[in-house]
Protein backbone atom coordinates (compact mmCIF):
# COMPACT_ATOMS: atom_id res chain seq x y z
CA UNK A 1 0.00 0.00 0.00
CA UNK A 2 2.59 2.38 0.90
CA UNK A 3 4.19 2.04 -2.57
CA UNK A 4 1.34 2.92 -4.11
CA UNK A 5 0.73 6.08 -2.18
CA UNK A 6 2.76 8.56 -3.85
CA UNK A 7 1.21 7.44 -7.45
CA UNK A 8 -2.47 8.33 -5.90
CA UNK A 9 -1.48 11.31 -4.10
CA UNK A 10 -0.31 12.27 -8.16
CA UNK A 11 -3.27 11.22 -9.38
CA UNK A 12 -5.53 13.36 -7.12
CA UNK A 13 -3.38 16.51 -7.39
CA UNK A 14 -3.56 16.32 -10.85
CA UNK A 15 -7.05 16.16 -10.82
CA UNK A 16 -7.53 18.62 -8.37
CA UNK A 17 -5.27 20.83 -10.76
CA UNK A 18 -7.67 20.21 -14.14
CA UNK A 19 -10.56 20.94 -11.90
CA UNK A 20 -9.29 24.28 -10.45
CA UNK A 21 -8.22 25.25 -13.94
CA UNK A 22 -11.75 24.16 -15.40
CA UNK A 23 -13.64 26.48 -12.47
CA UNK A 24 -11.75 29.28 -12.28
CA UNK A 25 -10.66 29.87 -15.64
CA UNK A 26 -11.88 33.51 -16.64
CA UNK A 27 -14.35 33.14 -13.81
CA UNK A 28 -15.17 36.72 -13.61
CA UNK A 29 -15.65 37.08 -17.50
CA UNK A 30 -18.97 38.36 -18.48
CA UNK A 31 -21.74 40.05 -16.77
CA UNK A 32 -23.59 38.30 -13.70
CA UNK A 33 -26.80 36.65 -14.88
CA UNK A 34 -29.59 39.02 -14.86
CA UNK A 35 -31.51 36.77 -12.65
CA UNK A 36 -30.96 34.64 -9.48
CA UNK A 37 -27.35 35.18 -9.60
CA UNK A 38 -26.94 38.95 -9.53
CA UNK A 39 -29.97 39.05 -6.82
CA UNK A 40 -27.52 36.28 -4.87
CA UNK A 41 -24.49 38.90 -5.24
CA UNK A 42 -26.27 42.22 -4.44
CA UNK A 43 -28.08 40.53 -1.08
CA UNK A 44 -24.37 39.50 -0.32
CA UNK A 45 -23.71 43.15 -1.37
CA UNK A 46 -26.58 45.15 1.16
CA UNK A 47 -25.31 42.74 3.66
CA UNK A 48 -22.60 45.55 3.76
CA UNK A 49 -25.25 48.19 4.14
CA UNK A 50 -27.42 46.20 6.53
CA UNK A 51 -24.45 45.35 8.94
CA UNK A 52 -26.64 42.48 9.75
CA UNK A 53 -27.26 38.51 9.46
CA UNK A 54 -30.80 37.71 10.60
CA UNK A 55 -32.73 39.77 7.99
CA UNK A 56 -31.16 39.73 4.27
CA UNK A 57 -32.08 42.83 1.37
CA UNK A 58 -32.58 43.18 -1.61
CA UNK A 59 -33.16 45.96 -3.02
CA UNK A 60 -32.63 47.51 0.13
CA UNK A 61 -36.33 45.61 1.20
CA UNK A 62 -36.22 42.45 3.30
CA UNK A 63 -35.51 39.30 1.22
CA UNK A 64 -36.77 36.13 2.61
CA UNK A 65 -36.65 34.27 -0.87
CA UNK A 66 -33.58 31.78 0.43
CA UNK A 67 -31.90 31.11 3.30
CA UNK A 68 -28.02 32.79 3.90
CA UNK A 69 -25.26 30.64 3.51
CA UNK A 70 -24.02 31.65 0.26
CA UNK A 71 -24.80 34.79 0.65
CA UNK A 72 -22.96 34.76 3.94
CA UNK A 73 -19.96 33.52 2.17
CA UNK A 74 -20.26 36.14 -1.05
CA UNK A 75 -20.73 38.81 1.56
CA UNK A 76 -17.12 38.28 3.58
CA UNK A 77 -15.44 37.66 0.23
CA UNK A 78 -16.69 41.22 -1.11
CA UNK A 79 -15.85 42.63 2.55
CA UNK A 80 -12.17 40.76 2.32
CA UNK A 81 -11.59 41.41 -1.59
CA UNK A 82 -13.59 43.40 -4.25
CA UNK A 83 -17.05 43.37 -4.74
CA UNK A 84 -16.99 42.07 -8.35
CA UNK A 85 -18.67 38.86 -10.94
CA UNK A 86 -15.29 36.75 -9.79
CA UNK A 87 -15.74 36.90 -6.05
CA UNK A 88 -19.75 36.86 -6.65
CA UNK A 89 -18.96 33.11 -7.89
CA UNK A 90 -16.31 32.06 -5.63
CA UNK A 91 -17.91 30.37 -3.41
CA UNK A 92 -19.85 28.37 -5.89
CA UNK A 93 -17.07 27.50 -7.63
CA UNK A 94 -15.25 26.06 -4.70
CA UNK A 95 -18.42 23.94 -3.54
CA UNK A 96 -17.45 22.48 -7.33
CA UNK A 97 -13.61 22.09 -6.44
CA UNK A 98 -15.15 20.15 -3.25
CA UNK A 99 -17.72 17.97 -4.99
CA UNK A 100 -15.01 17.09 -7.29
CA UNK A 101 -12.99 16.28 -4.62
CA UNK A 102 -15.63 14.44 -2.81
CA UNK A 103 -16.70 12.20 -5.76
CA UNK A 104 -13.43 10.52 -5.75
CA UNK A 105 -13.49 10.43 -1.73
CA UNK A 106 -16.73 8.27 -2.03
CA UNK A 107 -16.25 5.95 -5.29
CA UNK A 108 -13.17 5.68 -3.61
CA UNK A 109 -15.26 4.18 -0.18
CA UNK A 110 -17.90 2.69 -2.60
CA UNK A 111 -15.67 1.09 -4.74
CA UNK A 112 -11.65 1.24 -5.38
CA UNK A 113 -9.65 4.25 -5.42
CA UNK A 114 -9.58 4.39 -9.34
CA UNK A 115 -13.00 4.13 -9.73
CA UNK A 116 -12.91 6.95 -7.40
CA UNK A 117 -10.43 9.11 -9.90
CA UNK A 118 -12.62 8.27 -12.87
CA UNK A 119 -15.76 9.55 -10.95
CA UNK A 120 -14.30 13.20 -10.94
CA UNK A 121 -13.14 13.44 -14.29
CA UNK A 122 -16.83 11.91 -15.21
CA UNK A 123 -17.31 15.26 -12.72
CA UNK A 124 -15.35 17.47 -14.70
CA UNK A 125 -17.28 16.02 -18.31
CA UNK A 126 -20.54 17.00 -16.76
CA UNK A 127 -21.82 20.27 -18.64
CA UNK A 128 -24.45 21.27 -16.19
CA UNK A 129 -21.88 21.43 -13.56
CA UNK A 130 -19.23 22.95 -14.62
CA UNK A 131 -21.47 25.41 -15.96
CA UNK A 132 -23.45 25.80 -12.65
CA UNK A 133 -20.04 25.73 -10.94
CA UNK A 134 -19.00 28.88 -12.41
CA UNK A 135 -22.35 30.92 -11.54
CA UNK A 136 -22.93 32.61 -8.74
CA UNK A 137 -26.02 30.62 -6.88
CA UNK A 138 -26.90 28.17 -4.52
CA UNK A 139 -27.31 24.52 -5.93
CA UNK A 140 -23.91 23.22 -6.59
CA UNK A 141 -23.37 23.91 -2.48
CA UNK A 142 -26.19 22.41 -1.36
CA UNK A 143 -24.65 19.92 -3.76
CA UNK A 144 -21.68 19.70 -1.89
CA UNK A 145 -23.50 19.56 1.36
CA UNK A 146 -25.64 16.48 0.37
CA UNK A 147 -22.34 14.57 -1.15
CA UNK A 148 -20.18 15.59 2.17
CA UNK A 149 -22.94 14.46 4.40
CA UNK A 150 -23.13 11.30 1.69
CA UNK A 151 -19.30 10.82 2.46
CA UNK A 152 -19.24 11.09 6.40
CA UNK A 153 -22.78 8.74 6.44
CA UNK A 154 -20.00 5.84 5.04
CA UNK A 155 -17.51 6.40 7.61
CA UNK A 156 -20.02 6.74 10.37
CA UNK A 157 -21.29 3.22 9.42
CA UNK A 158 -17.66 1.93 10.90
CA UNK A 159 -17.37 4.75 13.39
CA UNK A 160 -21.04 6.07 14.55
CA UNK A 161 -19.84 9.71 15.87
CA UNK A 162 -19.35 10.86 12.46
CA UNK A 163 -23.11 10.97 12.53
CA UNK A 164 -22.81 14.69 14.39
CA UNK A 165 -20.85 15.40 11.41
CA UNK A 166 -23.67 13.86 8.96
CA UNK A 167 -26.15 16.10 10.58
CA UNK A 168 -24.13 18.79 10.98
CA UNK A 169 -23.59 19.05 6.62
CA UNK A 170 -27.37 18.19 6.26
CA UNK A 171 -28.02 21.41 8.24
CA UNK A 172 -25.37 23.34 5.92
CA UNK A 173 -27.20 21.95 3.23
CA UNK A 174 -30.79 23.51 4.50
CA UNK A 175 -28.99 26.78 5.17
CA UNK A 176 -27.79 26.66 1.43
CA UNK A 177 -31.23 26.21 0.15
CA UNK A 178 -34.16 25.31 2.56
CA UNK A 179 -36.43 22.65 2.19
CA UNK A 180 -34.41 21.54 -1.05
CA UNK A 181 -31.13 20.70 1.98
CA UNK A 182 -34.22 18.03 3.50
CA UNK A 183 -33.92 16.01 0.02
CA UNK A 184 -30.54 15.29 1.12
CA UNK A 185 -31.48 13.98 4.69
CA UNK A 186 -34.20 12.02 3.08
CA UNK A 187 -32.10 10.17 0.98
CA UNK A 188 -29.51 9.94 3.90
CA UNK A 189 -32.29 8.25 5.95
CA UNK A 190 -33.59 5.81 3.19
CA UNK A 191 -30.14 4.90 2.55
CA UNK A 192 -29.48 4.09 6.30
CA UNK A 193 -32.80 1.98 6.70
CA UNK A 194 -31.62 0.34 3.23
CA UNK A 195 -28.44 -0.54 4.28
CA UNK A 196 -29.62 -1.64 8.13
CA UNK A 197 -31.54 -4.21 6.11
CA UNK A 198 -35.08 -2.16 6.53
CA UNK A 199 -34.97 -3.53 10.34
CA UNK A 200 -37.20 -1.93 12.50
CA UNK A 201 -34.14 -2.19 15.55
CA UNK A 202 -31.87 0.45 13.00
CA UNK A 203 -34.29 3.16 13.91
CA UNK A 204 -33.69 2.15 17.98
CA UNK A 205 -29.93 2.96 17.40
CA UNK A 206 -28.93 6.53 19.14
CA UNK A 207 -26.79 7.85 16.65
CA UNK A 208 -28.76 8.48 13.74
CA UNK A 209 -30.74 10.30 16.16
CA UNK A 210 -27.61 12.44 17.11
CA UNK A 211 -27.18 13.17 13.95
CA UNK A 212 -30.58 14.10 13.24
CA UNK A 213 -30.41 16.67 16.54
CA UNK A 214 -27.51 18.23 15.54
CA UNK A 215 -28.87 19.21 11.98
CA UNK A 216 -31.79 20.99 13.54
CA UNK A 217 -28.70 22.62 16.04
CA UNK A 218 -27.51 24.19 12.71
CA UNK A 219 -30.52 25.09 11.16
CA UNK A 220 -32.69 26.19 13.49
CA UNK A 221 -30.99 29.30 15.29
CA UNK A 222 -30.71 31.52 12.18
CA UNK A 223 -34.80 30.54 11.17
CA UNK A 224 -35.80 31.79 14.58
CA UNK A 225 -33.81 34.49 14.41
CA UNK A 226 -36.15 35.68 10.85
CA UNK A 227 -39.08 34.41 12.53
CA UNK A 228 -38.39 36.38 15.72
CA UNK A 229 -37.74 39.50 13.27
CA UNK A 230 -40.17 39.50 10.61
CA UNK A 231 -42.78 37.58 12.44
CA UNK A 232 -45.57 36.57 9.69
CA UNK A 233 -43.71 38.02 7.07
CA UNK A 234 -40.56 35.43 6.81
CA UNK A 235 -43.59 32.64 7.02
CA UNK A 236 -45.49 33.76 4.21
CA UNK A 237 -42.66 34.45 2.48
CA UNK A 238 -39.89 31.57 2.96
CA UNK A 239 -42.13 29.02 3.72
CA UNK A 240 -45.57 29.59 1.80
CA UNK A 241 -44.71 30.87 -1.13
CA UNK A 242 -40.69 29.25 -1.44
CA UNK A 243 -41.70 26.23 -0.01
CA UNK A 244 -45.03 25.14 -0.01
CA UNK A 245 -45.87 27.27 -2.90
CA UNK A 246 -42.89 25.98 -5.47
CA UNK A 247 -44.17 22.50 -4.54
CA UNK A 248 -47.66 22.60 -4.78
CA UNK A 249 -47.88 25.19 -7.90
CA UNK A 250 -45.96 26.01 -10.77
CA UNK A 251 -44.04 29.40 -9.95
CA UNK A 252 -43.50 31.79 -12.18
CA UNK A 253 -44.29 29.36 -15.07
CA UNK A 254 -41.76 27.08 -15.04
CA UNK A 255 -43.72 23.42 -15.53
CA UNK A 256 -42.89 20.66 -16.92
CA UNK A 257 -43.81 16.21 -16.10
CA UNK A 258 -42.19 13.49 -15.31
CA UNK A 259 -40.48 13.10 -18.10
CA UNK A 260 -38.84 17.06 -17.68
CA UNK A 261 -35.62 15.67 -15.89
CA UNK A 262 -35.40 12.69 -17.69
CA UNK A 263 -35.32 15.42 -21.24
CA UNK A 264 -33.40 17.43 -19.10
CA UNK A 265 -30.15 14.98 -17.59
CA UNK A 266 -30.18 13.57 -20.87
CA UNK A 267 -29.64 17.28 -22.54
CA UNK A 268 -27.20 18.42 -19.82
CA UNK A 269 -25.03 15.30 -19.54
CA UNK A 270 -25.02 14.15 -22.47
CA UNK A 271 -23.98 11.46 -23.59
CA UNK A 272 -23.01 10.14 -20.31
CA UNK A 273 -26.16 9.98 -19.83
CA UNK A 274 -26.90 6.91 -21.67
CA UNK A 275 -23.95 5.23 -19.93
CA UNK A 276 -25.89 6.17 -16.57
CA UNK A 277 -28.87 4.18 -17.41
CA UNK A 278 -26.24 1.06 -17.87
CA UNK A 279 -24.84 1.85 -14.97
CA UNK A 280 -27.90 2.39 -12.46
CA UNK A 281 -29.13 -0.47 -13.38
CA UNK A 282 -25.99 -2.64 -12.50
CA UNK A 283 -25.26 -0.57 -9.21
CA UNK A 284 -28.76 -1.72 -8.38
CA UNK A 285 -28.50 -5.34 -8.98
CA UNK A 286 -25.45 -5.32 -7.18
CA UNK A 287 -27.32 -4.03 -4.10
CA UNK A 288 -29.93 -5.93 -4.27
CA UNK A 289 -27.48 -9.77 -4.13
CA UNK A 290 -25.58 -8.07 -1.59
CA UNK A 291 -22.40 -7.97 -3.89
CA UNK A 292 -22.54 -4.08 -3.22
CA UNK A 293 -21.79 -2.42 0.64
CA UNK A 294 -24.50 0.22 0.16
CA UNK A 295 -27.52 1.60 -1.14
CA UNK A 296 -25.96 5.29 -1.28
CA UNK A 297 -25.43 5.86 -4.14
CA UNK A 298 -28.43 4.38 -6.76
CA UNK A 299 -30.72 5.90 -3.55
CA UNK A 300 -29.58 8.97 -3.04
CA UNK A 301 -30.03 9.61 -7.18
CA UNK A 302 -33.47 7.87 -7.12
CA UNK A 303 -34.33 10.25 -4.35
CA UNK A 304 -33.43 13.04 -6.13
CA UNK A 305 -34.37 12.69 -9.14
CA UNK A 306 -37.96 11.47 -7.82
CA UNK A 307 -37.86 14.42 -5.38
CA UNK A 308 -37.71 17.44 -7.78
CA UNK A 309 -39.94 14.94 -10.35
CA UNK A 310 -42.86 15.77 -8.03
CA UNK A 311 -42.98 18.82 -6.89
CA UNK A 312 -44.78 21.20 -9.07
CA UNK A 313 -41.66 24.08 -10.42
CA UNK A 314 -39.07 22.45 -12.15
CA UNK A 315 -35.96 24.44 -12.64
CA UNK A 316 -32.92 23.21 -14.67
CA UNK A 317 -30.64 23.10 -11.62
CA UNK A 318 -33.01 21.64 -9.18
CA UNK A 319 -31.14 17.87 -10.33
CA UNK A 320 -27.91 19.03 -10.26
CA UNK A 321 -27.41 16.96 -7.02
CA UNK A 322 -27.86 13.79 -8.65
CA UNK A 323 -24.60 13.96 -11.23
CA UNK A 324 -22.01 13.01 -8.49
CA UNK A 325 -23.65 10.07 -7.98
CA UNK A 326 -24.04 9.08 -11.48
CA UNK A 327 -20.40 10.09 -12.39
CA UNK A 328 -19.74 7.55 -9.97
CA UNK A 329 -21.63 4.48 -10.77
CA UNK A 330 -20.69 5.37 -14.93
CA UNK A 331 -17.09 5.07 -13.47
CA UNK A 332 -17.70 2.12 -11.65
CA UNK A 333 -19.21 0.50 -14.95
CA UNK A 334 -16.46 1.78 -17.11
CA UNK A 335 -14.10 -0.06 -14.02
CA UNK A 336 -16.47 -3.44 -14.50
CA UNK A 337 -16.21 -3.22 -18.67
CA UNK A 338 -11.98 -3.03 -18.40
CA UNK A 339 -12.29 -6.52 -15.63
CA UNK A 340 -14.07 -8.05 -18.35
CA UNK A 341 -17.43 -8.11 -17.19
CA UNK A 342 -19.77 -8.97 -20.43
CA UNK A 343 -22.73 -6.98 -19.58
CA UNK A 344 -20.81 -3.79 -18.78
CA UNK A 345 -18.91 -4.19 -21.91
CA UNK A 346 -22.54 -4.77 -23.80
CA UNK A 347 -24.01 -1.56 -22.27
CA UNK A 348 -21.12 0.61 -22.95
CA UNK A 349 -21.15 -0.55 -26.47
CA UNK A 350 -25.14 0.14 -26.76
CA UNK A 351 -24.71 3.36 -24.75
CA UNK A 352 -21.68 4.98 -27.20
CA UNK A 353 -23.97 3.08 -30.49
CA UNK A 354 -27.34 5.10 -29.23
CA UNK A 355 -25.50 8.66 -28.41
CA UNK A 356 -23.66 8.24 -32.28
CA UNK A 357 -27.46 8.27 -33.36
CA UNK A 358 -29.26 9.94 -31.09
CA UNK A 359 -28.70 13.35 -30.37
CA UNK A 360 -30.99 15.43 -28.50
CA UNK A 361 -32.53 17.85 -30.63
CA UNK A 362 -31.24 20.59 -27.91
CA UNK A 363 -27.95 20.25 -28.85
CA UNK A 364 -26.43 21.01 -31.94
CA UNK A 365 -24.53 18.19 -34.50
CA UNK A 366 -21.39 17.37 -32.79
CA UNK A 367 -18.54 16.83 -35.51
CA UNK A 368 -18.96 13.37 -37.86
CA UNK A 369 -15.78 12.73 -37.30
CA UNK A 370 -16.48 12.12 -33.57
CA UNK A 371 -19.74 10.02 -34.24
CA UNK A 372 -17.46 7.98 -37.04
CA UNK A 373 -14.87 7.17 -34.32
CA UNK A 374 -17.61 5.82 -31.58
CA UNK A 375 -19.04 3.97 -34.00
CA UNK A 376 -15.76 2.69 -35.69
CA UNK A 377 -14.80 1.66 -32.16
CA UNK A 378 -17.46 -0.37 -31.02
CA UNK A 379 -17.28 -2.21 -33.96
CA UNK A 380 -13.47 -2.72 -33.42
CA UNK A 381 -14.21 -4.10 -29.67
CA UNK A 382 -16.83 -6.32 -31.34
CA UNK A 383 -14.45 -7.60 -33.34
CA UNK A 384 -11.99 -7.98 -30.76
CA UNK A 385 -14.06 -9.81 -28.30
CA UNK A 386 -14.69 -12.82 -31.24
CA UNK A 387 -11.05 -13.47 -31.82
CA UNK A 388 -7.95 -14.82 -29.84
CA UNK A 389 -7.40 -11.31 -28.54
CA UNK A 390 -10.64 -11.30 -26.21
CA UNK A 391 -8.81 -10.03 -23.39
CA UNK A 392 -8.67 -6.88 -25.11
CA UNK A 393 -11.43 -6.37 -25.47
CA UNK A 394 -12.66 -5.16 -22.02
CA UNK A 395 -9.98 -2.24 -21.81
CA UNK A 396 -10.57 -1.20 -25.10
CA UNK A 397 -14.23 -1.05 -24.69
CA UNK A 398 -13.07 1.65 -21.54
CA UNK A 399 -10.60 3.33 -23.22
CA UNK A 400 -13.24 4.14 -26.13
CA UNK A 401 -16.54 4.79 -23.83
CA UNK A 402 -14.46 7.19 -21.52
CA UNK A 403 -12.63 9.04 -24.72
CA UNK A 404 -15.67 9.35 -26.90
CA UNK A 405 -17.83 10.28 -24.11
CA UNK A 406 -15.42 13.28 -22.95
CA UNK A 407 -14.28 14.17 -26.67
CA UNK A 408 -18.30 14.93 -26.82
CA UNK A 409 -19.01 16.62 -23.92
CA UNK A 410 -16.13 19.04 -24.32
CA UNK A 411 -17.33 19.83 -27.90
CA UNK A 412 -20.09 21.87 -25.65
CA UNK A 413 -18.22 22.33 -22.46
CA UNK A 414 -16.03 24.66 -24.15
CA UNK A 415 -18.81 27.61 -24.37
CA UNK A 416 -18.54 27.81 -21.06
CA UNK A 417 -15.31 29.97 -20.98
CA UNK A 418 -16.53 32.61 -23.34
CA UNK A 419 -16.90 36.23 -22.07
CA UNK A 420 -20.66 35.72 -21.83
CA UNK A 421 -22.84 33.12 -20.30
CA UNK A 422 -24.31 30.99 -22.85
CA UNK A 423 -28.22 30.23 -22.28
CA UNK A 424 -28.35 32.55 -19.76
CA UNK A 425 -27.21 35.75 -20.69
CA UNK A 426 -29.65 37.22 -22.76
CA UNK A 427 -28.21 40.11 -25.70
CA UNK A 428 -31.16 42.51 -24.84
CA UNK A 429 -29.93 42.37 -20.89
CA UNK A 430 -26.26 42.62 -21.39
CA UNK A 431 -26.26 46.12 -22.68
CA UNK A 432 -27.68 47.62 -19.54
CA UNK A 433 -24.26 46.66 -17.33
CA UNK A 434 -22.34 49.56 -18.91
CA UNK A 435 -24.92 52.24 -18.33
CA UNK A 436 -25.57 50.88 -14.95
CA UNK A 437 -21.75 51.15 -14.04
CA UNK A 438 -22.14 54.54 -14.97
CA UNK A 439 -24.22 55.11 -12.82
CA UNK A 440 -22.68 53.43 -9.75
CA UNK A 441 -22.55 56.00 -6.41
CA UNK A 442 -19.67 55.46 -4.13
CA UNK A 443 -21.83 54.84 -0.81
CA UNK A 444 -24.75 52.60 -1.57
CA UNK A 445 -27.98 52.90 0.10
CA UNK A 446 -31.91 53.33 -0.22
CA UNK A 447 -31.63 57.34 0.12
CA UNK A 448 -30.40 57.71 -3.64
CA UNK A 449 -32.59 55.62 -5.97
CA UNK A 450 -31.80 55.05 -9.23
CA UNK A 451 -35.19 55.72 -11.48
CA UNK A 452 -35.84 53.15 -14.56
CA UNK A 453 -38.53 54.71 -16.64
CA UNK A 454 -40.78 51.51 -18.84
CA UNK A 455 -42.15 54.00 -20.91
CA UNK A 456 -45.28 53.06 -23.03
CA UNK A 457 -43.55 52.33 -25.92
CA UNK A 458 -42.07 48.83 -24.74
CA UNK A 459 -38.66 50.00 -25.70
CA UNK A 460 -37.27 49.06 -21.81
CA UNK A 461 -38.18 45.74 -21.01
CA UNK A 462 -41.19 45.62 -18.47
CA UNK A 463 -39.56 43.09 -15.77
CA UNK A 464 -40.70 43.05 -11.92
CA UNK A 465 -36.79 43.16 -10.97
CA UNK A 466 -33.57 44.68 -12.46
CA UNK A 467 -31.15 42.68 -10.65
CA UNK A 468 -27.83 43.57 -12.48
CA UNK A 469 -28.61 47.50 -12.50
CA UNK A 470 -29.08 47.19 -8.91
CA UNK A 471 -26.00 45.09 -8.39
CA UNK A 472 -23.56 47.15 -10.38
CA UNK A 473 -25.16 50.81 -9.90
CA UNK A 474 -24.73 50.10 -6.23
CA UNK A 475 -28.40 52.04 -5.74
CA UNK A 476 -32.05 51.08 -4.83
CA UNK A 477 -33.95 50.44 -8.10
CA UNK A 478 -37.27 51.97 -8.21
CA UNK A 479 -39.54 52.31 -12.01
CA UNK A 480 -41.46 54.71 -13.46
CA UNK A 481 -44.49 53.25 -15.87
CA UNK A 482 -45.60 55.67 -17.45
CA UNK A 483 -45.02 59.69 -18.42
CA UNK A 484 -47.51 60.74 -15.64
CA UNK A 485 -45.28 58.53 -13.06
CA UNK A 486 -42.24 60.23 -14.80
CA UNK A 487 -43.76 63.78 -14.54
CA UNK A 488 -44.38 63.50 -11.14
CA UNK A 489 -41.08 62.10 -9.95
CA UNK A 490 -38.95 64.88 -11.84
CA UNK A 491 -41.77 67.67 -10.36
CA UNK A 492 -40.98 66.64 -7.38
CA UNK A 493 -36.83 66.30 -7.32
CA UNK A 494 -36.63 69.02 -9.53
CA UNK A 495 -34.21 67.05 -11.22
CA UNK A 496 -32.68 63.16 -11.77
CA UNK A 497 -30.65 60.68 -13.37
CA UNK A 498 -32.77 58.22 -14.63
CA UNK A 499 -32.07 54.86 -16.86
CA UNK A 500 -33.89 54.81 -20.19
CA UNK A 501 -34.16 52.99 -23.47
CA UNK A 502 -32.44 54.91 -26.19
CA UNK A 503 -35.97 54.56 -28.54
CA UNK A 504 -37.33 56.62 -25.82
CA UNK A 505 -35.33 59.17 -25.81
CA UNK A 506 -36.86 61.40 -28.18
CA UNK A 507 -39.65 61.61 -25.89
CA UNK A 508 -37.63 62.77 -23.39
CA UNK A 509 -36.36 65.77 -24.93
CA UNK A 510 -39.39 67.19 -26.07
CA UNK A 511 -40.50 67.96 -22.84
CA UNK A 512 -37.25 68.14 -20.31
CA UNK A 513 -33.69 69.18 -20.47
CA UNK A 514 -31.96 65.87 -21.48
CA UNK A 515 -28.03 65.17 -20.78
CA UNK A 516 -26.90 61.94 -21.95
CA UNK A 517 -24.14 60.93 -18.99
CA UNK A 518 -23.59 57.38 -21.12
CA UNK A 519 -24.99 55.41 -23.93
CA UNK A 520 -24.27 52.00 -25.32
CA UNK A 521 -26.80 52.18 -28.28
CA UNK A 522 -29.72 50.59 -26.87
CA UNK A 523 -30.00 52.16 -23.13
CA UNK A 524 -28.77 55.56 -22.03
CA UNK A 525 -28.04 56.81 -18.28
CA UNK A 526 -29.35 60.47 -18.85
CA UNK A 527 -29.92 63.30 -16.55
CA UNK A 528 -33.01 64.89 -16.93
CA UNK A 529 -34.72 68.29 -15.58
CA UNK A 530 -37.08 70.43 -16.12
CA UNK A 531 -36.85 73.07 -18.75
Amino acid sequence: MTSRRPGRIAAVAALAVAAAAVLLWRLGDGPLADWDEAIYAEVAREVGWSHQLTVLYWNYGPWFAKPPLLMWSTAALFHVFEVSPFWARMTTATAGFGTVLLTVAIGTRVHRFWTGLLAGVVMLCCYQFVYSSRVGTTDVLLTFFIYLAVYLYLRARAQPWWWVGVGGALGLAVMTKGAAGLVGAGGIGLVYLADSGLRPSALRQPHPWVGLATMFAVLLPWHLAAYRASGSTFISEYIGYNVLGRASNSIEGHTGGIGTYVALVRHEFFPWAYLAVVAWGLAAWRCWTAESRTWALPVISLVVFSAFTVISTKLPWYILPIYPALAIMIAALLVESLAGNGVAQVGLGAAILVSVASIPQSLPPYPAALRLLGAVAVVGVAVLSRTSRRSLAGPAMAATALAFCGLVSWNYIAAVFGSSKPYIISPVYSGIIPVSLAAQRETFGPADPLPIFIGAGGHMLDTPVWPDVSFYSHRRVIELRSAADLDTYVHVNRRTDLLVADSDRAGLEARYSVKVVSSDGAYDYVSLSLR
